[in-house]
């Protein structure tokens, strides 16, 4: 078992990597998964090929389930994405960890920007809007309605 402050950093950055994937929503899913792969594969770098490649194939495992699934809820999906990939991170960079300490500062680096990583708002009613970060993207219309006195 690895000690709390070691875990606290797998946490952090199996969260940051994870709200990165899912951070451009729906449309760019696809492409969150890639760029967190790429990422992934630079942080257990210490580990040795058979070891790096079945992270990378467990991380794939995950990655292919979630883009497989028909799109319902955007939200819910999001979220569902975000929590399966996290605990998948988690399982791999504790294993990591456990394997080789000495990278425990590098994954701090990345554990620590995830108070920085930006965070998706969906907002829906009779049209949709895409928060990142608190920046609009795309159109937003306010209808507050009539004022009645």
């Amino acid at each position: 078992m690895l000690d709390p402050d070691t875990m606290a950093i797998i946490t952090g950055a199996a969260g940051t990597l994870s709200a990165d994937a899912v951070r451009a929503g729906i449309p760019k899913l696809r492409d969150g998964l890639k760029r967190v792969r790429v990422t992934l594969a630079r942080a257990i770098r210490l580990a040795g090929p058979d070891e790096q490649g079945n992270a990378l194939a467990a991380y794939d495992a995950t990655a292919a389930a979630i883009l497989e699934r028909r799109p319902t809820e955007i939200e819910t999906q999001l979220t569902q994405a975000r929590s399966e990939l996290a605990t998948q991170l988690e399982r791999i960079l504790t294993a990591y960890l456990a394997a080789y300490p000495e990278a425990k500062s590098e994954l701090a680096i990345l554990a620590s920007s995830a108070g920085t990583a930006r965070r998706t708002y969906i907002q829906s009613s009779h049209d949709q809007s895409t928060f990142v970060g608190g920046d609009l993207q795309g159109d937003l219309t306010i209808n507050h309605g009539e004022r009645r006195d």
